[in-house]
C-alpha cells in the first residue's frame, strides 16, 4: 500500500457538491449504486408484490442500506413500474420537495393503496389473534404491536 495521494475524496462536500468516488468519476453525495445494495426493494407494480409486502419489503431495505430520509423518498419512484409509477407521478412528484418526508410518500401510498379494505382485512387478523400455547410472549407481543400499528397508525 502506498503512502501517497489517495484517489478518494475525504472530504464531505454538501448536497449540490459531486464527490469523487472513483477517479474520473464524480456522483452526488446522495446517489446510490443499485448493484450495491445490502437488500434491494422488489418492484412494484401497482399489484404485484402485495402492496403491503412491497411496503414492507422497501422499509426493510432502508433500514438494511442504511438510507437517510431524502435517499429513501428520492429512491422511492426507481422501484415502482406501471400503474404505481403513474400513482407515483401524478400525485407525489407535483409535491417533491426539500421538506417532502419518507412518513408523507408511505401515508400516502397506504391511503392509496392499503384503504378500507386492508384496514378490515388487518382488524380480522387482530380478532382472530391467538397466542399459541407453545409461542413465547416476547414473540408474540411484537406480533401484535406491529399489528394493532398498522391498523391505527396515529
Amino acid at each position: 500500500m502506498s503512502s501517497g495521494p489517495s484517489d478518494y475524496s475525504d472530504a464531505r462536500p454538501g448536497p449540490s457538491v459531486p464527490t469523487v468516488v472513483r477517479p474520473n468519476v464524480m456522483v452526488r453525495p446522495d446517489t446510490i449504486e443499485l448493484n450495491k445494495l445490502a437488500n434491494k426493494p422488489a418492484v412494484f407494480d401497482g399489484s404485484t408484490p402485495s402492496p403491503r409486502e412491497w411496503l414492507d419489503g422497501y422499509l426493510r431495505s432502508i433500514e438494511d442500506n442504511q438510507w437517510n430520509n431524502p435517499t429513501a423518498v428520492k429512491y422511492f419512484r426507481t422501484f415502482l413500474k406501471g400503474d404505481a409509477l403513474d400513482w407515483y407521478d401524478w400525485f407525489i412528484r407535483p409535491i417533491l420537495s426539500q421538506t417532502l418526508t419518507l412518513e408523507t410518500v408511505i401515508q400516502l401510498f397506504k391511503e392509496n393503496y392499503l384503504g378500507s379494505a386492508e384496514k378490515a382485512r388487518l382488524e380480522r387478523i387482530r380478532d382472530d389473534l391467538e397466542q399459541k400455547p407453545d409461542e413465547r410472549t416476547c414473540n408474540f407481543i411484537p406480533k401484535l404491536a406491529k399489528l394493532l400499528r398498522e391498523i391505527y397508525p396515529r
